[in-house]
């Protein structure tokens, strides 16, 4: 799905108003920068201080001050919102109005707010760990204004392609399976399906 999007960012050039290339450059970037600084934080855990760090690697896994911890948090929020911000304007060119993407845009402001108030939260914290109430509700909130964001924006991306859908079949001579609303359809519920097993 992934090299689809870019392909379709880069190549199809429909919408001049976007500056598809730039978009695709930052989806990779994002995503490289979550891997790279995963991977420097379990080397990290596991080997660098695996020996030296009171309570070894578990506790270092779940300090939350811990730089890398810091960051790779701030780039999944980086992450989200702009895949969500995807959604977001997928919905808007579709339906074509500004009204319709007003409660999913306002839970992206959301979005936006409680992953600044997570990451302040691991910078400012006291416990050094993971697992407190504060946190723990924190990270809640964000992942369920981003399920909520997603699957509303979704909802409504796929309700628009069915009453197109709907409106065009008395016209085609052939009865087709929708097979775009599938796809949009399959991608909500595995980004969901993501989200929910984090």
């Amino acid at each position: 799905m992934f090299i689809g999007t870019i392909w379709m960012i880069t190549f199809k050039r429909r919408l001049r108003d976007v500056n598809r290339p730039a978009a695709a450059v930052a989806t990779l970037l994002v995503l490289t920068e979550y891997r790279v600084v995963g991977i420097i934080r379990i080397e990290d855990g596991l080997v660098k201080y695996r020996d030296t760090f009171p309570g070894g690697p578990v506790a270092f896994l779940a300090d939350v001050s811990q730089k890398t911890f810091v960051v790779k948090n701030a780039i999944i929020a980086l992450q989200t919102l702009l895949g969500d911000g995807v959604m977001i304007y997928r919905c808007y060119v579709v339906w074509k109005s500004v009204w319709i993407i007003m409660i999913p845009f306002m839970m992206w402001c959301g979005i936006a707010v409680f992953g600044l108030f997570t990451i302040n939260n691991f910078l400012r914290s006291s416990t050094n760990n993971v697992f407190t109430n504060q946190t723990g509700h924190l990270i809640a909130t964000f992942m369920i204004l981003t399920l909520a964001t997603n699957l509303l924006s979704s909802g409504l991306l796929a309700y628009r392609i069915w009453m197109s859908e709907r409106k065009v079949s008395d016209i085609r001579t052939t009865k087709g399976k929708m097979p775009l609303l599938r796809v949009l359809v399959d991608a909500a519920i595995l980004y969901s399906a993501t989200l929910c097993s984090q």
